[in-house]
């Protein structure tokens, strides 16, 4: 660690644990596009003869089976891949990593365990012939599930691990790169050593700067 001219120390905050966005950028912005494409392809679907019966030809029929397996799990996914692409919080990322691996997982079981809980009337896909209607069913429900709940458990393990990794180098007293916000004193105030969290090789480092004066650059 190194102590500037100014006589400034970096001092890491512990109270917040904050990120670089773009850590989860890419992993949010493809969730979030998948959970849009699921909200809005029982509505749209019927201008290209790609949706469900009932209702094959009219786009926009809103159906209790609609919104409980396809818009609830498709908002859930927008708004956690929106989490993901946006928040420089690990918190917050870490809460759009887990909506987007719920929303994926109730793509792809919403329809078995729909007369379970009493949903009814998704119908059957309108395509003619057993692998479109196939791939229409993965479009609608399992396949684009397992996408999303793909990329969300994937960030949810390099959450973690850069979750594990940043506390480590903190315990360790050391600078982690990974973009966590820092605090500058140019003046050393000894007198109040509970102003600041730091280390004890840190405090050490400030005595010595106060011993050999403002202009002097230690390294330990």
């Amino acid at each position: 660690m190194n102590v500037s001219e100014q006589g400034r120390v970096p001092i890491v905050d512990r109270r917040r644990p904050v990120m670089r966005r773009r850590r989860g950028a890419l992993c949010g912005l493809i969730v979030m596009l998948l959970g849009l494409w699921g909200a809005l392809i029982p509505f749209v679907g019927p201008y290209f003869n790609f949706s469900f019966t009932p209702d094959p030809a009219t786009a926009w029929v809103w159906t209790s089976a609609r919104g409980w397996l396809e818009v609830l799990p498709g908002a859930a996914a927008f708004i956690g891949g929106l989490l993901l692409l946006m928040s420089g919080s690990r918190l917050l990322s870490q809460v759009g990593a887990a909506l987007g691996t719920l929303a994926g997982a109730w793509f792809i079981v919403g329809r078995t365990l729909a007369p379970v809980v009493g949903i009814d009337g998704i119908g059957t896909p309108e395509a003619s012939g057993p692998t479109m209607s196939a791939l229409q069913d993965l479009a609608f429900f399992g396949g684009l599930g397992a996408i999303i709940l793909f990329f969300s458990a994937l960030m949810i393990g390099r959450l973690s691990a850069f979750g594990a990794r940043d506390d480590e180098a903190l315990d360790n007293g050391t600078d982690t790169g990974a973009g966590r916000r820092r605090f500058y004193r140019r003046h050393v105030d000894s007198s109040s050593p509970s102003r600041h969290e730091r280390s004890g090789d840190e405090h050490e480092i400030l005595i010595q700067q106060e011993e050999r004066g403002p202009n002097s650059n230690t390294s330990p």
